[in-house]
């Protein structure tokens, strides 16, 4: 049997870059082309899948471990 780690999509390591840049729900919705209903499903998915029990944990698991190297999100505004 493989135990791979879980792995987070492009879209979610975008949007937990989004988080660890300040952004808020409403900004990274605007900024992505999306409701906010759907940050939130994202962010309630990374959390499942990464078996942590709180977004702002797995943000701070991340940025100690060093995963989320400061760059621009590679999505851009929709105008």
């Amino acid at each position: 049997m493989n135990h791979q780690e879980p792995c987070l999509t492009a879209l979610e390591t975008d949007i937990l870059e989004m988080m660890a840049n300040g952004l808020n729900t409403f900004e990274m919705a605007e900024m992505l082309g999306m409701d906010t209903e759907s940050i939130e499903f994202y962010k309630k998915r990374m959390v499942n899948k990464m078996r942590v029990p709180g977004i702002t944990v797995l943000l701070a698991q991340t940025l100690r471990s060093g995963l989320l190297i400061k760059k621009q999100p590679r999505l851009q505004m929709v105008a």
